[in-house]
């Protein structure tokens, strides 16, 4: 069960008839838009609130608050602003990635001892990096020995023992793209609820590191292995950017354009998928506006793809845990539970 700093849970039950999945239902009483609460404060303020508000990802979330309110205002971040924040997301990437595999029960074969202990040090290196934007020759270090006592800097091995290997017949996917950014900024101006329930015309949107890679995490081992494959792309981050400091972000990880009368919206690929921010800002650098939409939205919509992949599934000796799986698979940034009934003949 994820678990994070913000109050909701999700409620997924599953109708089951002789074993095959017929009818999925997911509730949410999760909060959304928090930032919409802080009308009224300054930028920077607002976003160290919904660092500290958001127990998972919530250096996604500061940073899409800074790159936004910076387009809405014509005052863009320095480079060295812009690199800082980079560092902090591949930090937030890497302790969320390694956190979800070996400490939130989603891999095959239980984690030994010594898995655990070396999973914790680079978990706590990555959220001092995330939090300070700082990572030192030391950090990098540290990072690198880590990973490699998990098996992670080569992944095969270990992925090979966990049955994540990246898949030769991937499950197809809709993966949310940068392409999709205008039509989701427009639905969220239009409306207050597509933030609670997002759709694209005909689509169906994945987002998460899954999608990122074309793949689905309704394959359980295609999200490990992706989220593996993210392991050591922000591993190789932080150790050159100790070497030498960034000066551009990697493509497409944070995305920020003025959509006019002080108004901006940014999109943030956070551990967990796409992030959008659109927010305005007053001539006083106070927000005076804002909606936000987080990527659990779009993965556990009422008929979204986690909903969608169960349709059919014929589950084994346990559904519950099955359906657990692939729920984790698709991380949201919630609790969730699982209940699962029988097919009523009446």
């Amino acid at each position: 069960m994820t678990q994070s700093g913000i109050a909701g849970e999700i409620t997924i039950t599953a109708v089951l008839e002789a074993g095959c999945v017929r009818r999925i239902t997911i509730a949410s009483d999760r909060p959304v838009s928090l930032l919409s609460t802080m009308l009224g404060r300054p930028v920077a303020a607002a976003a160290a609130s919904v660092a500290a508000l958001h127990g998972l990802c919530g250096q996604s979330h500061a940073a899409a608050v800074h790159f936004a309110a910076a387009a809405a205002t014509g005052e863009p971040l320095s480079d060295a602003d812009a690199a800082a924040w980079i560092v902090r997301l591949a930090g937030e990437r890497l302790a969320e990635h390694v956190r979800g595999l070996f400490t939130a029960g989603t891999v095959t074969a239980p984690p030994q001892e010594a898995d655990i202990a070396a999973a914790r040090e680079a978990i706590v290196i990555g959220q001092h990096v995330a939090r300070h934007a700082e990572v030192t020759a030391n950090h990098a270090a540290r990072i690198a020995h880590a990973l490699h006592a998990l098996g992670v800097d080569n992944a095969s091995g270990w992925a090979a023992r966990q049955g994540a290997l990246p898949p030769t017949h991937p499950v197809p996917v809709d993966s949310l793209r940068t392409q999709d950014d205008a039509a989701v900024v427009t639905a969220l101006a239009e409306s207050p609820d597509f933030v609670r329930s997002p759709h694209l015309p005909g689509r169906c949107p994945e987002t998460g590191p899954a999608a990122r890679h074309a793949w689905s995490a309704a394959d359980p081992a295609a999200a490990t292995a992706a989220r593996l494959l993210e392991i050591q792309e922000a591993c190789r981050l932080l150790v050159r950017h100790a070497a030498q400091p960034l000066l551009t972000p990697p493509p497409g990880w944070i995305v920020a354009a003025p959509l006019g009368d002080r108004t901006a919206y940014a999109a943030v690929e956070t551990p967990r998928g796409r992030l959008f921010y659109r927010l305005t800002v007053n001539h006083a650098g106070e927000l005076r506006h804002a909606r936000v939409l987080a990527p659990t939205e779009w993965n556990f919509a009422a008929d979204g793809p986690f909903a969608r992949s169960l349709i059919g599934l014929r589950c084994g000796d346990s559904p519950q845990t099955e359906i657990t799986n692939r729920a984790a698979a698709f991380d949201p940034c919630v609790a969730f539970r699982v209940a699962v009934e029988e097919q009523s003949d009446a």
